[in-house]
């Protein structure tokens, strides 16, 4: 992805002016196509096919909202009704904007201290370590199927590198790609 203009940093300013180089030759249209939350929709697939099951799959499968029903049903404590009814509400915008760094964020298999590098730089939430092992623990109790996930993911390293990262090797539903080598959390975002 490339990044988006708005950004607060210079260097995120400056790596934003990158889409602008992007031009198309006389008589061509580049256009962008953006599928309604799609990595959490492949995700959820994968859970299927992996671990036989996935509550956010039924929950995108029932046309909720994933990142509203973990605010609503982990921070707010309300039901997803409710929060649906005050969705523009501050406290709710806030929440489901951390959910939504949860959400992209953990899949990952990212360390706490990556997390809060990601939810810092991506959507300007400032965590400690401590509350991103919270945030954690409270995403696994929201999609339950990420623990037999990671469980999976883990069962696929063969080896330390020469950085000491774990490796091993993932061959990618439907298109049979072989990541051969790959650390944990490439293998967890395959």
């Amino acid at each position: 992805n490339l990044p988006r203009g708005g950004s607060k940093t210079l260097l995120q300013r400056l790596q934003a002016r990158v889409r602008e180089a992007f031009i198309p030759p006389p008589g061509y249209l580049l256009c962008s196509v953006d599928y309604d939350t799609i990595e959490l929709r492949t995700l959820a697939q994968v859970c299927l096919w992996l671990v036989g099951r996935s509550k956010l799959a039924d929950a995108l499968n029932d046309g909720l909202d994933p990142h509203l029903m973990l605010a609503a049903d982990q921070f707010l404590h309300v039901s997803y009704d409710e929060a649906l009814k005050r969705k523009r509400d501050k406290d709710v915008v806030e929440k489901r904007t951390l959910s939504k760094a949860v959400n992209f964020g953990l899949p990952g298999g990212m360390s706490a201290e990556s997390f809060r590098e990601f939810a810092k730089a991506s959507y300007d939430v400032i965590l400690s370590s401590e509350e991103a092992k919270v945030l954690k623990a409270k995403w696994l109790a929201q999609w339950p199927e990420m623990t037999d996930y990671f469980r999976v993911i883990a069962g696929l390293v063969r080896d330390i590198d020469d950085k000491g990262d774990q490796v091993g090797d993932i061959e990618q539903f439907v298109s049979g790609r072989i990541r051969g080598r790959a650390r944990y959390t490439a293998m967890a975002n395959s």
